[in-house]
């Protein structure tokens, strides 16, 4: 079994606030992700994951700028 073909999606100007030329759609045949949000900044504010039927929501504190690699809440759909 070889590495899935990644399918990325950008918006072309109508999909969600401030995403206009972004990525908003990842997908591998395994795993679809999809951003839900954008700052003013450019930054991404909130992402769905979709594995196996499952939906995991990912919200990102803003940083103003500067990166937090890792500062990511992870939250199953269910216990929203």
């Amino acid at each position: 079994m070889g590495t899935p073909a990644v399918a990325y999606t950008y918006d072309g100007g109508s999909a969600l606030p401030l995403s206009a030329g972004r990525l908003i759609q990842t997908s591998n045949g395994i795993s679809t992700t999809n951003v839900l949000g954008y700052d003013g900044l450019g930054e991404i504010t909130a992402s769905q994951q979709i594995t196996e039927g499952q939906i995991y929501n990912f919200a990102y504190p803003q940083s103003g700028g500067a990166a937090h690699v890792g500062d990511v809440s992870i939250r199953p759909r269910n216990e929203q």
